[in-house]
């Protein structure tokens, strides 16, 4: 069973902690297929997005240091526990724009081997998304009846 949370509608209580820990541990990571393929055909298409991929490596490298907030967060049940499976969060870049990653923990057991970067995109420091279809995310209702059911 997977849901899906973001910070505007709920986000479980003692999960935004997990993200941070698993930030300060991301050793490993690697781009999706679909994200490289990305990065790649832009050097090929626009030579302006050549700073791309340095980008991200650079900005994902900082969540070692300096863990940021997540923005949206995918848990998934296993039977036995809720896991996070997928962390959104955004990367200061510079003094106007922010580099949004999602992030997928991929785990052995309850042991996180690596991390796969899904995608990137540059987004400006003052886009708050007020398009935000709450819909699309568990609320605390549904967590709730969700938790007590097991």
């Amino acid at each position: 069973m997977v849901k899906l949370f973001h910070k505007d509608v709920f986000i479980p209580d003692g999960v935004e902690a997990v993200c941070q820990s698993l930030q300060k541990r991301l050793l490993k990571y690697f781009f999706s297929r679909h994200f490289s393929e990305h990065l790649d055909n832009q050097l090929v298409e626009d030579r302006s997005h050549r700073y791309l991929r340095d980008v991200v490596v650079e900005c994902v490298e900082s969540l070692k240091n300096i863990q940021r907030d997540v923005f949206e967060v995918e848990l998934t049940y296993d039977g036995t526990a809720w896991t996070v499976t997928k962390y959104c969060c955004r990367i200061p870049y510079d003094d106007s724009q922010d580099l949004v990653v999602a992030i997928r923990p991929q785990y052995i057991g309850n042991k996180v081997v690596n991390n796969m970067i899904v995608t990137a995109w540059m987004n400006s420091h003052t886009d708050n998304h007020y398009t935000l279809d709450g819909t699309k995310y568990c609320s605390k209702y549904s967590w709730d009846n969700l938790v007590n059911s097991h």
